[in-house]
């Protein structure tokens, strides 16, 4: 979903089962980046931007268009909680 169409939703509006799915994708994705990252919001930040050698030289927001992308995205921090190379 994009901010504008976020920005168009009604308040009464409810989210599509797609939408809410990536909302809680979105949700889990940063709330794990967050505590691999020790709550730093700026690194969570930074590091969604920055291009990852693990993720094919992109940068971990690139690949959030698709529940797989979510998947290969949110196996990162799993990986440095774990002390592997990510």
């Amino acid at each position: 979903m994009t901010p504008r169409n976020l920005h168009r939703l009604k308040q009464d509006q409810r989210f599509g089962v797609d939408a809410s799915e990536r909302l809680l994708l979105l949700k889990n994705l940063v709330l794990h980046a967050l505590d691999t990252f020790e709550g730093r919001r700026t690194t969570v930040l930074q590091w969604l931007r920055t291009p990852i050698r693990e993720l094919a030289n992109q940068a971990p927001l690139q690949l959030l268009d698709t529940v797989t992308g979510f998947g290969l995205v949110d196996d990162v921090p799993g990986r440095l909680d774990y002390g592997l190379p990510a």
